[in-house]
């Protein structure tokens, strides 16, 4: 007998899909890093740095942010995370510089809440089936999400992959 969880499935799918969003937000630059230093004229090297700036900001924001977040609504929280479409409309580097800051703060306060929520809308007994559920976007992100967002930058250009992911 399955156990139906007490919480929303959208909202698990949501949360999944959030997850797989900064999954692919922070990965996927490394697929597409000649089209973008082509396309905002500047070296691959410049483009790599990208990477590092969203893990330094992912590192950074993730204790500092959610100690800040009080007592603001997780809902709030959760959809401020997911509006970090800056990097799709990016016309110069250091636009895309603040966008993947700004990306990686949202995923940092992002992943954690999603897995609280998660967890706070199932019993006990499925607290553990419902986690993987949610963190399951990022596992999707890692196997199919980058290669497909790299088609895509390919494909149609790397702004499109970005906006694709947002």
């Amino acid at each position: 007998m399955a156990i139906k969880p007490k919480g929303n499935t959208l909202t698990l799918n949501a949360l999944a899909f959030g997850n797989f969003a900064a999954g692919i937000s922070s990965l996927i630059v490394a697929g597409i890093s000649t089209e973008m230093a082509t396309g905002l004229d500047v070296t691959v090297g410049q483009i790599g740095l990208l990477v590092t700036v969203f893990a330094l900001s992912y590192a950074i924001g993730a204790p500092l942010f959610s100690a800040l977040r009080g007592k603001t609504d997780c809902r709030t929280v959760l959809i401020i995370g997911m509006l970090t479409v800056l990097v799709g409309i990016a016309s110069n580097y250091t636009i895309v510089l603040i966008g993947r800051v700004i990306s990686a703060i949202g995923s940092a306060v992002f992943v954690p809440l999603a897995a609280l929520v998660g967890i706070s809308i199932a019993r006990l007994e499925e607290q553990g089936r419902i986690s993987a559920i949610v963190f399951t976007g990022v596992a999707v992100a890692t196997a199919i999400g980058v290669p497909f967002g790299t088609f895509i930058g390919i494909n149609f250009g790397w702004l499109f992959s970005f906006m694709a992911v947002y």
